[in-house]
Protein backbone atom coordinates (compact mmCIF):
# COMPACT_ATOMS: atom_id res chain seq x y z
CA UNK A 1 0.00 0.00 0.00
CA UNK A 2 1.23 3.47 -0.90
CA UNK A 3 0.03 7.01 -0.38
CA UNK A 4 -0.34 8.57 -3.81
CA UNK A 5 -0.06 12.36 -3.64
CA UNK A 6 -1.58 14.40 -6.46
CA UNK A 7 -1.54 18.18 -6.81
CA UNK A 8 -4.72 20.14 -7.48
CA UNK A 9 -4.70 23.58 -9.07
CA UNK A 10 -3.06 25.52 -11.86
CA UNK A 11 -0.61 23.26 -13.73
CA UNK A 12 -1.30 20.48 -11.21
CA UNK A 13 -2.21 16.84 -11.77
CA UNK A 14 -5.80 18.09 -11.83
CA UNK A 15 -6.98 21.68 -12.07
CA UNK A 16 -10.17 21.21 -10.00
CA UNK A 17 -11.08 19.29 -6.85
CA UNK A 18 -13.96 17.61 -8.67
CA UNK A 19 -11.66 16.57 -11.48
CA UNK A 20 -9.26 14.99 -8.98
CA UNK A 21 -12.04 13.13 -7.20
CA UNK A 22 -13.57 11.94 -10.48
CA UNK A 23 -10.22 10.47 -11.52
CA UNK A 24 -9.77 8.29 -8.43
CA UNK A 25 -10.23 4.52 -8.73
CA UNK A 26 -13.83 3.50 -8.09
CA UNK A 27 -12.72 0.81 -5.66
CA UNK A 28 -9.91 2.04 -3.45
CA UNK A 29 -9.86 -1.22 -1.50
CA UNK A 30 -8.95 -3.39 -4.47
CA UNK A 31 -6.67 -0.64 -5.75
CA UNK A 32 -4.81 -0.93 -2.45
CA UNK A 33 -3.72 2.69 -1.97
CA UNK A 34 -4.46 5.93 -0.15
CA UNK A 35 -5.00 8.97 -2.39
CA UNK A 36 -4.12 12.43 -1.12
CA UNK A 37 -5.20 15.47 -3.10
CA UNK A 38 -3.19 18.56 -2.17
CA UNK A 39 -4.68 21.91 -3.16
CA UNK A 40 -2.40 24.71 -4.23
CA UNK A 41 -2.52 28.20 -2.74
CA UNK A 42 -5.38 29.46 -4.85
CA UNK A 43 -9.17 29.74 -4.93
CA UNK A 44 -11.37 26.91 -6.23
CA UNK A 45 -14.95 27.63 -7.24
CA UNK A 46 -18.12 25.62 -7.68
CA UNK A 47 -19.72 22.67 -5.96
CA UNK A 48 -17.74 19.50 -5.27
CA UNK A 49 -19.56 16.20 -4.80
CA UNK A 50 -17.51 13.39 -3.27
CA UNK A 51 -19.30 10.20 -4.26
CA UNK A 52 -18.98 6.87 -6.04
CA UNK A 53 -15.96 5.24 -4.38
CA UNK A 54 -15.52 2.14 -2.26
CA UNK A 55 -13.12 2.65 0.66
CA UNK A 56 -12.17 1.24 4.04
CA UNK A 57 -10.11 2.30 7.06
CA UNK A 58 -6.79 1.75 5.29
CA UNK A 59 -7.75 2.60 1.69
CA UNK A 60 -9.39 6.01 1.41
CA UNK A 61 -8.90 9.49 0.02
CA UNK A 62 -7.98 12.74 1.71
CA UNK A 63 -8.39 16.33 0.55
CA UNK A 64 -5.94 18.77 2.09
CA UNK A 65 -3.74 21.74 1.27
CA UNK A 66 -0.24 21.50 -0.12
CA UNK A 67 2.61 22.34 2.24
CA UNK A 68 2.86 26.11 2.31
CA UNK A 69 -0.71 26.53 1.04
CA UNK A 70 -2.38 25.91 4.39
CA UNK A 71 -4.03 28.72 6.33
CA UNK A 72 -2.58 29.97 9.62
CA UNK A 73 -5.92 30.04 11.41
CA UNK A 74 -7.06 33.12 9.51
CA UNK A 75 -8.93 33.34 6.20
CA UNK A 76 -7.14 34.54 3.11
CA UNK A 77 -9.06 37.83 3.26
CA UNK A 78 -7.28 38.60 6.53
CA UNK A 79 -3.87 37.00 6.11
CA UNK A 80 -3.43 37.48 2.33
CA UNK A 81 -1.40 34.27 2.54
CA UNK A 82 -2.96 32.60 -0.50
CA UNK A 83 -4.74 29.85 1.39
CA UNK A 84 -5.90 26.76 -0.48
CA UNK A 85 -9.56 27.66 -0.46
CA UNK A 86 -12.96 26.87 -1.90
CA UNK A 87 -14.98 30.01 -2.54
CA UNK A 88 -18.49 29.70 -3.93
CA UNK A 89 -21.22 32.07 -5.04
CA UNK A 90 -24.78 31.47 -6.09
CA UNK A 91 -27.89 29.91 -4.57
CA UNK A 92 -28.11 26.17 -3.84
CA UNK A 93 -24.38 25.50 -4.18
CA UNK A 94 -22.63 23.23 -1.68
CA UNK A 95 -18.87 23.84 -1.51
CA UNK A 96 -18.53 20.21 -0.30
CA UNK A 97 -21.19 17.50 -0.53
CA UNK A 98 -20.11 14.02 0.61
CA UNK A 99 -21.64 10.57 0.11
CA UNK A 100 -18.46 8.47 0.30
CA UNK A 101 -17.11 6.55 3.29
CA UNK A 102 -13.83 7.20 5.14
CA UNK A 103 -13.36 10.66 3.61
CA UNK A 104 -10.88 13.06 5.24
CA UNK A 105 -10.99 16.84 4.69
CA UNK A 106 -8.47 19.03 6.49
CA UNK A 107 -6.41 22.25 6.39
CA UNK A 108 -8.71 23.90 3.85
CA UNK A 109 -10.63 27.17 3.82
CA UNK A 110 -14.28 27.09 2.73
CA UNK A 111 -16.16 30.30 2.02
CA UNK A 112 -19.70 30.90 0.79
CA UNK A 113 -20.59 34.31 -0.60
CA UNK A 114 -24.05 35.72 -1.11
CA UNK A 115 -27.39 34.03 -0.54
CA UNK A 116 -26.12 30.44 -0.61
CA UNK A 117 -29.02 28.65 1.14
CA UNK A 118 -26.94 25.49 1.52
CA UNK A 119 -24.61 23.85 4.03
CA UNK A 120 -20.90 24.45 3.53
CA UNK A 121 -19.87 20.82 4.20
CA UNK A 122 -22.74 18.33 4.23
CA UNK A 123 -22.44 14.57 4.78
CA UNK A 124 -25.27 12.59 3.26
CA UNK A 125 -26.04 8.90 3.74
CA UNK A 126 -22.95 6.73 4.22
CA UNK A 127 -22.27 3.24 5.54
CA UNK A 128 -20.47 2.46 8.81
CA UNK A 129 -17.11 4.24 8.68
CA UNK A 130 -14.92 6.91 10.27
CA UNK A 131 -15.05 10.39 8.73
CA UNK A 132 -12.58 13.15 9.63
CA UNK A 133 -13.15 16.90 9.24
CA UNK A 134 -10.46 18.92 10.99
CA UNK A 135 -8.29 22.04 10.90
CA UNK A 136 -10.54 23.86 8.42
CA UNK A 137 -11.80 27.46 8.31
CA UNK A 138 -15.47 27.53 7.31
CA UNK A 139 -17.23 30.87 6.97
CA UNK A 140 -19.64 33.11 5.16
CA UNK A 141 -19.59 36.80 4.46
CA UNK A 142 -23.18 37.82 4.91
CA UNK A 143 -24.32 41.33 5.57
CA UNK A 144 -26.39 41.88 8.69
CA UNK A 145 -29.98 40.85 8.05
CA UNK A 146 -29.17 39.19 4.71
CA UNK A 147 -27.79 35.81 5.66
CA UNK A 148 -29.14 32.56 4.13
CA UNK A 149 -25.78 30.83 4.33
CA UNK A 150 -26.72 27.70 6.17
CA UNK A 151 -24.88 25.31 8.50
CA UNK A 152 -21.07 25.21 8.52
CA UNK A 153 -20.82 21.41 8.96
CA UNK A 154 -23.90 19.18 8.93
CA UNK A 155 -23.75 15.44 9.62
CA UNK A 156 -26.77 13.16 9.61
CA UNK A 157 -26.08 9.43 9.49
CA UNK A 158 -26.28 7.06 12.45
CA UNK A 159 -23.94 4.60 10.69
CA UNK A 160 -20.89 6.86 10.56
CA UNK A 161 -18.48 7.91 13.30
CA UNK A 162 -17.86 11.61 12.71
CA UNK A 163 -14.66 13.16 14.05
CA UNK A 164 -14.96 16.93 13.83
CA UNK A 165 -12.16 18.90 15.46
CA UNK A 166 -10.01 22.04 15.34
CA UNK A 167 -12.21 23.89 12.88
CA UNK A 168 -12.93 27.63 12.98
CA UNK A 169 -16.49 28.36 11.85
CA UNK A 170 -18.24 31.72 11.68
CA UNK A 171 -20.86 33.81 9.86
CA UNK A 172 -23.35 31.00 9.31
CA UNK A 173 -27.08 31.62 9.04
CA UNK A 174 -27.96 28.43 10.94
CA UNK A 175 -25.72 26.20 13.08
CA UNK A 176 -21.96 26.27 13.11
CA UNK A 177 -22.03 22.49 13.52
CA UNK A 178 -25.27 20.53 13.32
CA UNK A 179 -24.93 16.93 14.50
CA UNK A 180 -28.26 15.33 13.67
CA UNK A 181 -27.02 11.75 13.92
CA UNK A 182 -23.79 9.79 14.27
CA UNK A 183 -22.51 6.43 15.45
CA UNK A 184 -21.01 5.68 18.85
CA UNK A 185 -17.63 7.34 19.17
CA UNK A 186 -18.58 10.47 17.23
CA UNK A 187 -16.99 13.64 18.59
CA UNK A 188 -16.98 17.42 18.24
CA UNK A 189 -13.74 18.62 19.83
CA UNK A 190 -11.62 21.78 19.98
CA UNK A 191 -13.62 23.91 17.55
CA UNK A 192 -14.10 27.69 17.59
CA UNK A 193 -17.57 28.83 16.51
CA UNK A 194 -18.53 32.51 16.29
CA UNK A 195 -21.53 34.54 15.11
CA UNK A 196 -23.74 31.74 13.77
CA UNK A 197 -27.49 30.97 13.86
CA UNK A 198 -28.56 34.49 12.95
CA UNK A 199 -31.56 33.16 11.05
CA UNK A 200 -33.20 30.53 13.27
CA UNK A 201 -34.22 30.33 16.90
CA UNK A 202 -33.86 26.54 16.70
CA UNK A 203 -30.15 26.70 15.88
CA UNK A 204 -26.92 27.14 17.82
CA UNK A 205 -23.18 27.44 17.55
CA UNK A 206 -23.21 23.70 18.14
CA UNK A 207 -26.54 21.94 17.76
CA UNK A 208 -26.45 18.23 18.65
CA UNK A 209 -29.43 15.88 18.52
CA UNK A 210 -27.59 12.60 19.20
CA UNK A 211 -26.35 11.27 22.54
CA UNK A 212 -23.49 9.41 20.81
CA UNK A 213 -21.44 12.61 20.43
CA UNK A 214 -18.67 13.71 22.79
CA UNK A 215 -18.65 17.54 22.79
CA UNK A 216 -15.57 18.97 24.51
CA UNK A 217 -13.09 21.83 24.35
CA UNK A 218 -15.23 23.97 22.05
CA UNK A 219 -15.19 27.78 22.17
CA UNK A 220 -18.65 29.03 21.12
CA UNK A 221 -19.16 32.80 21.20
CA UNK A 222 -21.73 35.39 20.11
CA UNK A 223 -23.99 32.86 18.44
CA UNK A 224 -27.32 34.62 18.23
CA UNK A 225 -29.73 32.16 19.84
CA UNK A 226 -27.49 29.92 21.94
CA UNK A 227 -23.83 29.06 21.82
CA UNK A 228 -24.67 25.40 22.45
CA UNK A 229 -28.24 24.70 21.42
CA UNK A 230 -28.79 21.26 22.91
CA UNK A 231 -27.29 19.36 25.81
CA UNK A 232 -27.71 16.03 24.02
CA UNK A 233 -24.44 14.11 24.10
CA UNK A 234 -21.61 14.25 26.63
CA UNK A 235 -20.45 17.82 27.20
CA UNK A 236 -17.45 19.15 29.12
CA UNK A 237 -14.72 21.81 28.99
CA UNK A 238 -16.68 24.05 26.60
CA UNK A 239 -16.56 27.84 26.82
CA UNK A 240 -19.30 30.30 25.86
CA UNK A 241 -20.24 33.95 26.11
CA UNK A 242 -23.84 33.25 27.11
CA UNK A 243 -24.98 32.83 30.70
CA UNK A 244 -26.26 29.28 30.50
CA UNK A 245 -24.79 27.05 33.19
CA UNK A 246 -25.66 23.60 31.90
CA UNK A 247 -24.41 23.56 28.33
CA UNK A 248 -20.67 23.89 28.91
CA UNK A 249 -20.13 20.81 31.10
CA UNK A 250 -18.68 20.36 34.55
CA UNK A 251 -15.34 21.98 33.69
CA UNK A 252 -16.77 24.49 31.23
CA UNK A 253 -16.85 28.27 31.46
CA UNK A 254 -19.88 30.48 30.75
CA UNK A 255 -20.54 34.21 30.55
CA UNK A 256 -17.16 35.17 29.08
CA UNK A 257 -16.44 38.43 27.27
CA UNK A 258 -15.80 37.68 23.61
CA UNK A 259 -13.41 40.59 23.05
CA UNK A 260 -11.13 39.16 25.75
CA UNK A 261 -10.70 35.81 23.99
CA UNK A 262 -9.75 36.46 20.35
CA UNK A 263 -7.47 38.78 18.40
CA UNK A 264 -10.24 40.52 16.45
CA UNK A 265 -13.74 39.08 16.87
CA UNK A 266 -15.56 41.41 14.51
CA UNK A 267 -18.43 41.07 12.06
CA UNK A 268 -16.42 43.01 9.52
CA UNK A 269 -15.59 39.69 7.92
CA UNK A 270 -12.54 40.84 5.98
CA UNK A 271 -10.95 41.60 9.36
CA UNK A 272 -12.19 38.69 11.51
CA UNK A 273 -9.36 36.98 13.42
CA UNK A 274 -10.34 34.24 15.86
CA UNK A 275 -6.88 33.24 17.06
CA UNK A 276 -6.51 33.28 20.84
CA UNK A 277 -5.18 36.50 22.37
CA UNK A 278 -3.02 37.12 25.43
CA UNK A 279 -4.92 36.89 28.71
CA UNK A 280 -7.85 34.92 27.30
CA UNK A 281 -9.87 32.82 29.73
CA UNK A 282 -9.53 29.98 27.20
CA UNK A 283 -5.81 29.59 27.84
CA UNK A 284 -4.94 26.40 29.69
CA UNK A 285 -8.61 25.72 30.49
CA UNK A 286 -9.14 22.78 28.14
CA UNK A 287 -8.97 19.03 28.41
CA UNK A 288 -5.73 17.54 27.07
CA UNK A 289 -4.40 14.32 25.71
CA UNK A 290 -6.87 13.08 23.11
CA UNK A 291 -5.47 10.13 21.18
CA UNK A 292 -3.74 11.14 17.97
CA UNK A 293 -4.40 7.62 16.66
CA UNK A 294 -8.12 8.31 17.03
CA UNK A 295 -7.89 11.98 16.03
CA UNK A 296 -4.84 12.61 13.79
CA UNK A 297 -3.16 15.98 14.43
CA UNK A 298 -5.55 16.91 17.23
CA UNK A 299 -2.50 18.01 19.25
CA UNK A 300 -1.66 20.54 16.51
CA UNK A 301 -3.27 23.99 16.96
CA UNK A 302 -5.02 25.45 13.95
CA UNK A 303 -2.55 28.34 13.74
CA UNK A 304 0.48 26.20 12.97
CA UNK A 305 0.70 23.04 10.92
CA UNK A 306 3.26 20.55 12.14
CA UNK A 307 3.89 21.96 15.63
CA UNK A 308 2.40 20.02 18.51
CA UNK A 309 1.12 21.45 21.78
CA UNK A 310 3.14 20.95 24.92
CA UNK A 311 1.61 21.59 28.31
CA UNK A 312 -1.97 22.57 29.08
CA UNK A 313 -4.44 22.87 26.21
CA UNK A 314 -6.55 25.93 25.52
CA UNK A 315 -10.27 25.64 24.79
CA UNK A 316 -11.08 26.01 21.10
CA UNK A 317 -9.33 25.39 17.81
CA UNK A 318 -6.21 27.42 18.54
CA UNK A 319 -3.45 27.52 21.16
CA UNK A 320 -2.15 30.86 22.40
CA UNK A 321 1.39 31.68 21.33
CA UNK A 322 3.45 34.22 23.20
CA UNK A 323 6.01 36.85 22.25
CA UNK A 324 8.01 36.48 19.02
CA UNK A 325 11.06 34.21 19.26
CA UNK A 326 14.62 35.48 19.07
CA UNK A 327 16.09 36.28 15.67
CA UNK A 328 16.67 33.20 13.57
CA UNK A 329 13.91 31.08 15.14
CA UNK A 330 10.93 30.69 12.79
CA UNK A 331 7.57 32.11 13.85
CA UNK A 332 5.15 29.43 15.09
CA UNK A 333 8.09 27.19 16.00
CA UNK A 334 8.01 24.96 19.07
CA UNK A 335 9.88 27.75 20.87
CA UNK A 336 6.57 29.54 21.34
CA UNK A 337 5.02 26.61 23.15
CA UNK A 338 8.07 25.83 25.30
CA UNK A 339 8.18 29.43 26.47
CA UNK A 340 4.43 29.64 27.08
CA UNK A 341 4.34 26.46 29.14
CA UNK A 342 7.37 27.09 31.36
Amino acid sequence: MATIVESIGTAGDDTTIQGWENGLPANLVTDGNIYQGECKAEAFSGQTYLDGHTADATHYYRLTSADGAEHDGRPHAVSAAGNARVSTTGTNVYPMLVSDEYVRVDWMEFQQLGDARRECIYFLSVAACDIYVHHNIIHGAFASGDASQHTGIRVNDADATFKIYRNIIYARDLDGIWAEAGAAGSAILCNTIYQCNTGSAASGGINCDDADFLIENNACFDNTTKDIADTTGTLDYNATHDTTGDDEGEHGIANLTTANQFVNPTTTWAETDLLVKAGADLIGAGNSGYSTATYPEIDVPISTRGTTITGAWDIGADQYVGAPPPSGIPAHSDYYFRMRDQ
